[in-house]
């Protein structure tokens, strides 16, 4: 195959990847399985593939994640069944290899913006879904979350992941100086946070505050903006104990 095809199909494939993942699991898989196939034709014209992409700072945490993973299945109540889904944490290994991989290896210098759009297209078509419902004065256990294109649970684990990555983007470095990509990030950060909120999901609302905790805490010059997210993660579960009075956790604890 001429070179200068394989890496179009490459980064097409990485940037189908980007524009499905929140929209199409089967988007998602096609674009990887076509990303495995052009890295697979790019050994074979023996061209270079960058496998020291893999090495970032996201590598360590995602192996402590999978260790965590083995270990609270090994001390489970049912160890057995448990390890019947560990194939599942395995697999977020190897899609991120394959992803920095393959960002290495093709040209991929847009891949943020088709993720942004996607991400942004799933975010308003779950606000639209949910704000009527949300409005009526029907029971609270049965007004309909936001979802977009999966379960609402799902959306809410999407959507939390959007928001952190959002707000990794407002606070980098190599945007301090860049005014418009700053209020894109600011206001992709309001659209997926909305969306998260009205997908009613508690575990990802903690999970995203408490990302974005870790963020400001990293950082010596964010630390004070702790003493907000403490206050705002009490406010976010306490308004949907609230609107949700059916669903609210503190209902079931008594």
């Amino acid at each position: 195959m001429n070179p200068e095809t394989l890496f179009l199909i490459g980064t097409a494939s990485i940037y189908a990847f980007a524009a499905t993942v929140p929209i199409t699991i089967a988007g998602a898989n096609i674009s990887w399985g076509i990303l495995v196939a052009s890295l697979l034709a790019l050994a074979a014209n023996r061209k270079k593939i960058n496998w020291a992409a893999g090495r970032s700072p996201l590598e360590k945490p995602l192996w402590f994640f999978l260790a965590v993973s083995v270990l609270t299945s090994a001390l489970g109540t049912d160890p057995a069944h448990s390890f019947q889904f560990t194939h599942q944490d395995l697999h977020k290994a190897w899609i991120y290899y394959l992803l920095m991989i393959g960002m290495g290896s093709f040209q991929t210098p847009r891949w943020k913006n088709w993720l942004i759009a996607s991400f942004s297209v799933a975010a308003v078509l779950g606000i639209y879904q949910a704000l009527p419902s949300l409005l009526s004065d029907i029971p609270s256990f049965h007004k309909i979350r936001a979802h977009a294109f999966v379960h609402p649970v799902t959306f809410g684990g999407q959507m939390a992941i959007a928001l952190m990555g959002g707000f990794a983007m407002l606070l980098s470095p190599e945007n301090a100086n860049d005014d418009k990509t700053r209020r894109l990030s600011i206001a992709f950060c309001i659209l997926i946070a909305a969306a998260l909120f009205l997908s009613h999901t508690r575990a990802a609302i903690l999970s995203a505050i408490a990302g974005i905790g870790v963020m400001l805490a990293i950082l010596p010059k964010l630390r004070k903006w702790i003493l907000v997210a403490i206050p705002l993660t009490f406010f976010s579960i306490a308004a949907l104990e609230i609107m949700l009075p059916d669903r609210a956790f503190i209902t079931q604890v008594v």
